[in-house]
């Protein structure tokens, strides 16, 4: 059974749903989304509301964590809800995709971003590990890579690893086990790449949640998985310098992305909807007020978070190479997590 939802609505306001599915108006278009809250709470879901109604949209939004898509879908397995999945991760569109659910179109503003069939990126935002410059002084014997972090002795204990397999960590460790795929492999995965993420459990001090930058001010953690824009805002607060480690190889990119379900009985309004908000112009609106990084080249970020970004290298994955094994994947972590 699943847990009640938060939902937004035009013209309803904010509500809960239950697992029977939201009310909403019949010209509707119904979102499901990570977006409404956004990374660091304030008011995502209320402004993109206000902003479509203005530009002739009617939708209504309601926000689940990844797991709580996942069980939804599942539900609906047999009678989809959603016109439109917007955010969450890569490899959830993916797989989407490849179950064939998913209708494929070319948004006004594709042209600058190439081919995506069915599932176009709007936001990117880089995922590490950042540490204290109180425990590396100006990065010198910061580790730069995993293999580093995970085998060095005097880290043992001083980097976190979340328990538990919501969006940021698996996106991270997918990226990371994608690094040392091999068609032959144990899921596709070499011997050197499992050893590797046993490693990192092994060793790290597990957490139930990610990014604690007041552990790197007290200085029993020396390094913690972030997003960018917890990053620039989490730490600030706990009045602690830090410093990313980007590997030559990259770093994990949460690219938020935008999908139609093929059997939505409202296409054109859908491809409608997404033809506005994935343009330019709104999404450097978007950009300006929650401190995105907008993946069209038209579209402009703040200065100050364009700039702060610019030093990342996003590690490129396929995802679809992923989501084939994503089952397998997220069984085999299991086993390397604290029971």
């Amino acid at each position: 059974m699943l847990t009640r939802r938060r939902l937004l609505g035009a013209g309803a306001g904010l509500g809960l749903a239950a697992c029977a599915g939201p009310r909403r108006r019949p010209d509707s278009l119904l979102i499901y989304t990570d977006l409404v809250l956004g990374a660091l709470g304030g008011h995502r879901g209320d402004w993109l509301l206000d902003a479509a109604r203005q530009a002739g949209h009617q939708i209504t939004l309601l926000q689940l964590s990844m797991s709580d898509l996942e069980a939804r879908l599942r539900e609906e397995q047999s009678a989809p809800q959603y016109d439109i999945l917007l955010g969450f991760s890569p490899v959830l569109h993916e797989q989407q995709r490849a179950a064939g659910l998913l209708h494929p179109f070319t948004p006004s503003w594709a042209a600058a971003l190439g081919s995506h069939d069915t599932t176009w990126p709007l936001t990117t935002e880089p995922v590490f590990m950042a540490y204290s410059l109180a425990a590396f002084p100006q990065g010198r014997t910061a580790p730069p890579d995993w293999p580093q972090l995970v085998s060095r002795p005097e880290l043992t204990g001083r980097y976190e690893a979340p328990n538990g397999l919501e969006i940021v960590p698996e996106l991270v460790i997918a990226a990371l086990l994608y690094r040392y795929r091999q068609e032959t492999g144990r899921h596709g995965v070499s011997d050197e790449g499992w050893q590797l993420l046993q490693q990192y459990y092994q060793n790290a001090k597990v957490v139930p949640a990610f990014g604690d930058f007041g552990q790197l001010k007290l200085g029993s953690l020396y390094l913690v998985l972030t997003t960018f824009t917890w990053w620039r805002t989490a730490a600030p607060q706990a009045e602690v310098e830090t410093a990313a480690m980007i590997p030559e190889a990259g770093v994990a990119m949460l690219d938020r992305m935008i999908s139609i379900r093929r059997s939505s009985p409202r296409i054109e309004a859908a491809v409608r909807f997404a033809d506005w908000f994935g343009s330019p112009p709104v999404q450097s609106e978007y950009a300006r007020r929650f401190h995105t990084i907008p993946v069209h080249p038209d579209a402009t970020a703040d200065p100050a978070i364009a700039a702060a970004a610019r030093p990342f290298r996003a590690q490129p994955v396929d995802w679809s190479y992923v989501a084939r094994r994503r089952s397998a994947w997220r069984q085999a972590i299991s086993q390397y997590l604290p029971r």
